[in-house]
């Protein structure tokens, strides 16, 4: 009898976080870090950054968490956030335009869970 080999997706494994994504996380933060300013709420800190782009646009990002955090080189597969619910991360990033159009959570240890990733010229406000 053969032996069926499965794929690590269907298995619940992580999988690499795309480079775009994980691009854009570290520029959220590393803006946060340069722009940003904290203030602790209900046992976390959370940090806001409100940016403007040179015809006006506005983004805003904020990450919430016990400390400022990096971003997991693996994100989570859809079986295993299935798997896995309910579940809650102890960092969430969010970039708003005014609409959220990146929402990522994650936990130390744990790979990212992506909310929502909406692609779009609010990159370019962030990235260097």
């Amino acid at each position: 009898m053969a032996q069926q080999t499965q794929d690590p997706v269907t298995q619940g494994a992580s999988l690499p976080t795309p480079p775009a994504l994980r691009q854009l996380a570290e520029a959220a933060l590393a803006r946060l870090r340069r722009e940003g300013s904290a203030c602790e709420e209900a046992g976390s800190i959370a940090w806001q950054a409100d940016i403007r782009g040179p015809q006006g646009e506005e983004l805003r990002v904020l990450c919430r968490g016990p400390a400022f955090p990096a971003v997991p080189a693996e994100m989570a597969s859809p079986e295993r956030i299935a798997a896995e619910r309910p579940w809650l991360g102890a960092y969430r990033l969010t970039v708003a335009t005014p609409l959220v159009v990146l929402d990522l959570c994650w936990s130390d240890g744990q790979p990212l869970r992506i909310l929502t990733f909406s692609r779009g010229t609010w990159e370019q406000l962030l990235l260097p």
